[in-house]
């Protein structure tokens, strides 16, 4: 049995720190959908091996957090895990 089975990971972060942290938890058992800025993820282009090792299984979605908020804030509304790297002040911001 995997510890984190049937919980829902929300991870707002970017590039390596993401993918890794997320891939552990998605190890442990947990469902991780990542909200990716426009243009997807920068990883993708700069570091694309690491991006698919690490990010295989994962769920993403496309989301201006600037100007649509409407989908983060129902992903995290049902969040159990929420992983976020922003700067002091910017998940304030954001709402």
């Amino acid at each position: 049995m995997q510890p984190l089975a049937g919980l829902l990971a929300v991870d707002l972060t970017r590039s390596l720190p993401r993918a890794f942290a997320s891939a552990e938890l998605q190890r442990l058992g947990a469902r991780v959908v990542r909200v990716e800025q426009p243009g997807g993820d920068p990883m993708r282009t700069t570091a694309p091996a690491w991006h698919d090792a690490l990010n295989a299984g994962k769920e993403s979605v496309l989301v201006d957090l600037k100007t649509d908020t409407g989908v983060a804030r129902g992903l995290l509304g049902r969040a159990d895990i929420v992983l976020e790297s922003f700067r002091p002040g910017v998940a304030d911001r954001l709402g």
